[in-house]
């Protein structure tokens, strides 16, 4: 029971001065991903409050396989901009007492922001939201194949396109803050 309460004791002083110690931040970032959340941030009543939240629209296109990882062109061969409903409310009786969608929501915000930092297609919250992205883009069409082989170009020219938006909704706009590279699926 001491042992308990002594990890208990640790984690929620690591958690105040993760809050309040800039340099124990900076420490600690490169260990973000791994610490999984249980060193959480609460900007809801911190100096820069949250005033909105983060939607994450995608679009996909057939093209030929010219375009890879590159902006994607502004034409009309994409379909309209669809919004991926993250914030899915669970049936009322579990709703009164357990939101478990809760979590994917801090998470989204916390993917969102990073991914939105990204400089380059390789980061990793970057990654993230775009696989999710697809795996949602191919349930949605089942027939949609992987992207062609090097060797299946020439007999398979047509490749999927998905390209996705981060926008940022507060109650008076909705701003598009990151458009991410058209990427072949």
């Amino acid at each position: 029971m001491k042992i308990f309460l002594a990890v208990v004791v640790i984690w929620q002083m690591a958690v105040i001065l993760y809050q309040f110690w800039e340099p124990f931040r900076i420490r600690l970032a490169r260990l973000q991903f791994y610490l999984c959340g249980l060193l959480p941030t609460w900007q809801m009543f911190g100096p820069e409050p949250v005033d909105g939240d983060y939607l994450v629209y995608y679009r996909t296109s057939t093209e030929p396989s010219a375009a890879t990882a590159a902006p994607a062109p502004a034409d009309s061969h994409f379909t309209d901009w669809q919004l991926v409903d993250y914030d899915q409310k669970p049936v009322l009786p579990l709703s009164l007492f357990f939101n478990p969608h809760g979590i994917i929501i801090k998470g989204l915000r916390e993917i969102c922001l990073q991914a939105s930092r990204a400089t380059s297609p390789r980061n990793i919250y970057y990654q993230l939201l775009l696989n999710d992205l697809i795996r949602r883009s191919r349930q949605r069409d089942p027939n949609a194949q992987p992207a062609a082989g090097i060797h299946q170009r020439e007999t398979h020219p047509v490749d999927r396109i998905i390209q996705f938006q981060i926008r940022w909704q507060t109650p008076a706009t909705i701003t598009p803050i990151f458009s991410s590279h058209a990427h072949p699926y």
